[in-house]
């Protein structure tokens, strides 16, 4: 084989043929190649991918000496340039969902900022939760600040679990109007 050292490393001369083959191409045929991306790209950052990909794929696989129509060609490999570009970002996709549920988070989990908000109202309401009863006050702070799911948090109050679910919702239904007379909205 018939090589080069440059800076870069070494270089076969067969690489630096069809380097120049493609940049023959491009040369010629460059406008028209533009226009047929400008078609197929949903954006122009995809239309660069597209005309770069386009030359690294005519230096690994030269146009062969047979063709009818150059233009056809290139135009069929700008298509499936597309179509596997969009496979791959789809592949992608399933794979940071797939990681994302290994994490142990959903792949539309909400805003972390929701979550802060939720926590500041819970935060208001809890200091608000004196002026309920002793067990819609219970089953309110059992249900929001401990986090208990219903049945051990009515088991804990000694209660059936309608009645929690009774008491939590009076509890509630409390908080919202109290909530909304404090900040000067009717309920």
């Amino acid at each position: 084989m018939d090589q080069v050292r440059t800076t870069q490393g070494v270089v076969d001369k067969d690489s630096r043929e069809r380097v120049r083959l493609a940049g023959e191409v491009f040369r010629r045929y460059g406008a028209e190649i533009r226009a047929m991306i400008r078609v197929v790209a949903s954006d122009p950052g995809q239309a660069d991918d597209l005309f770069q990909n386009l030359f690294l794929s005519l230096v690994a696989k030269p146009l062969p000496p047979d063709i009818r129509s150059i233009k056809r060609y290139l135009y069929k490999a700008i298509v499936n340039d597309v179509i596997s570009q969009s496979r791959r970002e789809r592949c992608r996709f399933r794979h940071i969902k797939v990681y994302a549920l290994r994490q142990g988070r959903a792949s539309g989990e909400e805003d972390p900022r929701d979550a802060l908000i939720r926590a500041e109202q819970t935060r208001r309401m809890l200091q608000i939760v004196e002026h309920l009863r002793p067990t819609e006050a219970q089953a309110v702070i059992r249900e929001y600040s401990l986090d208990h799911d219903r049945g051990k948090a009515s088991c804990e109050m000694g209660i059936k679990r309608r009645s929690f679910t009774k008491y939590l919702s009076r509890g509630m239904k409390k908080l919202r109007f109290i909530a909304a007379a404090r900040e000067g909205m009717t309920p």
